[in-house]
Formats: structure tokens, sequence, C-alpha cells
């Protein structure tokens, strides 16, 4: 539906459309609320349209707050940095939704069973609380303008401009250097000054299981093997997959993306990224499924799975580019930078990263990228 409506447009999306409404609603049905107080003569009416125009804001505020869930989740190669910021303007208009929600459908089941005038310690409460809802609709917007207009965020590049990239992609990554290529299987991991760590394994690194990637506690090595190259100059790291494995980089982050170039087209079960990883059963995990693309956000809490969201990947021949995002209480899961689910819950302690590997078959890794998150 809301694609219909905005090809008549040149709008991206319906959000910036309905946010509008509870803006403008808002102020009008308190300037109402108000004027009751004053024009006793005219209560009845007035108090009928302050109601009308509550009812309608608590379902703009709803109409605003899909809409926007929606056009947050069309963004493409958000940095981390700015996937806080939507987090941000997320939870700002969460608190609205639910401020100007509930007040809403209270004046309305006042203005059906309590008459003008009465209960006027209600209709006080009322009217401070859609003071309160109103400032907090501004304060979202507000958010939401800075996403736009200081961040550029859903802002298309004028014609004939390109742009850096928000977000480089494991594969973007600067090839090392000559005299970097024999130093052994360490400097393949390198870890850059903003804290980002860098895995690029090359064919050969048969001792990577056990130097570079680890078994989490309470998982183990024994289904994962490293396999030869069949060709000369192939890339990446081939394991070979019988059975269940998490495995970890080394370090420890808090708020995080995960980051990896992954070839799967031989392999039958589950590959996905771990972060927060505390042990094998307490963990979150971007999982897909091969070679259906069935995907979901998992949280791992004493062996319980908790399922935060489902969606569907698009999986191909060539390279598998997926990115697990975790920032406070915001999950994100995305292919090639688009994303897949989206969830929320309570943080995760922080933690350690890699891959989760479930199924048979050859999983080549290209590379693993850890972008630790700081405001």
């Amino acid at each position: 539906m809301g694609e219909i409506l905005t090809s008549y447009t040149s709008l991206p999306n319906l959000h910036p459309v309905l946010v509008h409404f509870p803006i403008a609603l808002l102020p009008v049905a308190i300037l109402f609320d108000l004027l009751g107080l004053v024009i006793q003569t005219q209560r009845v009416w007035l108090d009928r349209a302050a109601t009308g125009l509550c009812a309608l804001a608590g379902l703009g505020v709803a109409a605003a707050f899909w809409a926007g869930n929606r056009a947050a989740d069309s963004l493409v190669g958000l940095s981390p940095q700015k996937q806080i910021l939507v987090g941000e303007h997320h939870d700002a208009a969460l608190l609205a939704f639910w401020v100007v929600g509930v007040s809403a459908i209270v004046r309305v089941g006042m203005g059906i069973g309590i008459k003008p005038g009465k209960n006027q310690l209600l209709r006080a409460i009322l009217l401070l609380v859609a003071v309160a809802g109103s400032a907090l609709v501004f304060e979202a917007a507000d958010h939401g303008g800075g996403l736009v207009f200081q961040h550029g965020i859903a802002v298309m590049p004028a014609e004939g401009h390109t742009e850096t990239p928000a977000v480089a992609t494991a594969s973007d990554l600067t090839v090392p250097a000559p005299e970097d290529a024999d130093r052994g299987i360490e400097s393949r991991l390198k870890r850059l000054d903003d804290g980002t760590s860098v895995w690029t394994p090359k064919a050969g690194d048969d001792r990577a299981l056990g130097l570079i990637l680890s078994a989490a506690p309470g998982s183990s090595l024994e289904a994962v093997q490293w396999q030869e190259p069949v060709e000369p100059g192939q890339s990446g790291l081939a394991l070979r997959v019988q059975g269940s494995s998490l495995l970890l980089l080394p370090g420890e982050y808090g708020d995080v993306q995960v980051e990896a170039d992954l070839q799967v087209d031989q392999f039958e079960g589950a590959v996905g990224l771990a972060h927060h990883v505390r042990s094998a059963n307490e963990a979150g995990l971007f999982m897909i499924s091969t070679p259906s693309g069935e995907s979901r956000l998992i949280a791992l809490a004493g062996g319980e799975e908790e399922v935060m969201a489902q969606g569907e990947a698009t999986l191909d021949s060539g390279a598998l580019s997926i990115s697990a995002f975790a920032a406070g209480r915001h999950f994100r899961g995305m292919q090639d930078g688009n994303v897949v689910v989206h969830g929320h819950r309570a943080a995760l302690e922080s933690g350690s990263c890699g891959i989760f590997l479930d199924g048979e078959g050859v999983v080549r890794i290209l590379s693993i990228k850890l972008i630790p998150i700081v405001e």
C-alpha cells in the first residue's frame, strides 16, 4: 500500500508525510482544551473537538511509527554510528507512541462515558499528558530531522555526484603489502587504530583453527577442519564442516558490528555471525539457512533460544556478504548492506565475536571484520 502511494511522489516512503499529522494535531487539541477551560459556554463542542483531535493524533503517531520502522529497514549501507542514531530516533518515537496512543484511548473512552464538564481532575491529568506527548513527538521529530539534515541519512545524492560508501565491507579492505604476505598466519589478523579487527585468511592457513579461530566455551573444533585448496590461487580459508561449532576471533566487544564475506554454495545447514559470546549457550546470532535463505536473529541465554525476528536472505552462487549489528537493545542482520531482520531486546553483556557453523559441506571464509561501535 505504502509503495503504491509513494509511487506518485518523489518521496522514498510514507514516514515524512505521516509524521506531520501528530505534530500538528496535538497542539491544536491542547489549544481546544485550554479554550474550553476559559469559555465555559462552548465547553461541550470544544471538548468533543479536542477528543477527536487526540484520537486522530493517536492514529497519526501509530501510522508514523509503523512507516518509520519500514523506512529504517529500507536504508542501505549505514555506518554503525549512523545506525546508532537511527536507533535513538526509534526509541524516542516509541516513547511518544505509547504516551500519545494510551492517552488518546483514555481520552476517547472518557469522551464516550463522561459528560463534558465532569471529572475535571482526570481531564486536567489528560491535558498534562497531552502536553507531555506533544513534547515527545517534537523530540522524536527533531531526532528524525537531524538524521536527514545533519547526517544526510535517506538523502539521495545529486545526479552525477558520488559518495564514498558509509560502510566499507570486508571485501573492500586493502590487500596486505607484499612484505606482510609471508610473515605468518598472525599477520592476516590486523587491528586498526579505531579498534576494528580485520581478518583476511589465505587458503593455505592450515593452522588458523586454534591459532586465530578458537572454539567458544562449551563448543569445540571437532566439527570443522581445514581443507586443502582444490585450485591454485584459491582465495579464502576453506573449512569442511560436519556438525556444529561456534568459532571466535580474539578480543571482547560491547556494541559491535560483525561483517563477513563467505562462500557457502557447497554448504547445507546454518551459517551465522556471532556477537556478545560468553559461551556456546550465551550469545547473539544472526543466522542464515542454506540453501533456503531463511534468516533469524537469535539471543541465547542459559541454553534457551530467543528468536527476536525472522526474515529471508537471497542466496546465489557468489560470495555471501553479511553483517550483524548489535548496540544496546537494537539488533539487525544485513545482507549487502540491506536489512534482512531487525529486532529488539535487552542489551547483551560484552563478549567475543565470530562465526557459527551448523551443517555439512564446505564454507570458505574470505574475510571477517569486527567494528566496535563508539558513540
